[in-house]
């Protein structure tokens, strides 16, 4: 792939220039010289497609492909890009990203589940993940359950660390499925938040964590996104806490402190369009001390 600058080095026949279209395989209405270059598609100035010439040269679908493709207003001279950065420069992360990422597809395929067309989706669905409205700890739990790499009790025992394996709210196998999503205690917060927020968890179609997590933030909005890891951030601090010697609480105690933090962050998150936030703050009521006589008590929401 190349970044176009004057076009003066792209060979149009020889280089990786056009998206999707591999060299040596276009075909022209009239011919090229192997070393003739992209600035003889441009108009005299160097700064846009000449659009006549193009699809003289070329088919409309290729045609269109070439429109598309920005031309650099400064004249800059071309180079080679790395189409996985944005700046096309190549960096090691982006090929580490790159490698992990083909290497999930092929063991989704190995395992008969195919290999996913739309990982396009799925990557707006990871930049959506991290855009969610909540704290950061929140969106980290989620993304490790993504990547099952949570400490729950199957991924203790496969690691030979001695501890219980057994979920700490039902004492079965104790996988990420089951501690966010199987557990009957855990069902039962799921069903109080679907009574409050009309929130569904739609396992019908349940094949693999990762592709349920992103296939269902791809599909929630921005609310019910925030409320999916809010929720699912809690049960595993719940869990955690009856780990460490805690009284395990009701269910509807915990689905509680869950709705009481949904406030809290809608309340301290104030967007309203064409509101600035001096006059947000000012439209806040502020506290007074109730009437004589009368005692006030603040309390957490159990």
């Amino acid at each position: 792939m190349w970044r176009v600058g004057n076009g003066k080095t792209i060979k149009i026949l020889r280089d990786t220039w056009i998206p999707e279209v591999t060299p040596g395989t276009l075909n022209t209405s009239h011919p090229f010289t192997d070393n003739q270059t992209v600035n003889a598609l441009m108009e005299e100035n160097g700064k846009h497609w000449n659009i006549n010439s193009v699809r003289q040269f070329f088919s409309e679908e290729i045609s269109k492909k070439i429109l598309i493709i920005p031309i650099s207003s400064e004249g800059c001279n071309d180079f080679p890009s790395w189409p996985y950065t944005k700046n096309g420069i190549y960096s090691v992360r982006s090929a580490y990203n790159l490698a992990r990422s083909q290497l999930f597809w092929k063991t989704q395929s190995s395992d008969g589940k195919g290999a996913s067309s739309k990982q396009r989706i799925m990557e707006i669905a990871w930049k959506k993940l991290w855009a969610i409205n909540c704290p950061n700890k929140m969106k980290v739990v989620l993304w490790r359950i993504a990547h099952n790499c949570l400490p729950t009790g199957t991924q203790l025992q496969v690691r030979s660390i001695p501890t219980r394996y057994g979920c700490y709210f039902c004492n079965r196998m104790e996988n990420v499925e089951h501690c966010f999503l199987q557990c009957e205690y855990v069902k039962e917060i799921w069903k109080d938040l679907k009574k409050e927020y009309g929130i569904f968890l739609n396992l019908k179609n349940f094949s693999h964590i990762r592709q349920w997590v992103l296939d269902w933030i791809s599909e929630a909005s921005e609310i019910h996104s925030m409320i999916f890891a809010v929720a699912l951030w809690h049960i595993w601090d719940n869990r955690n806490s009856c780990r460490n010697g805690e009284a395990l609480p009701h269910p509807l105690r915990v689905s509680g402190q869950i709705k009481a933090y949904i406030d809290f962050i809608l309340l301290n998150n104030v967007r309203s369009e064409g509101v600035g936030r001096h006059e947000a703050l000012k439209s806040v009521k502020k506290w007074t001390p109730p009437p004589e006589g009368l005692m006030l008590i603040n309390v957490d929401a159990a």
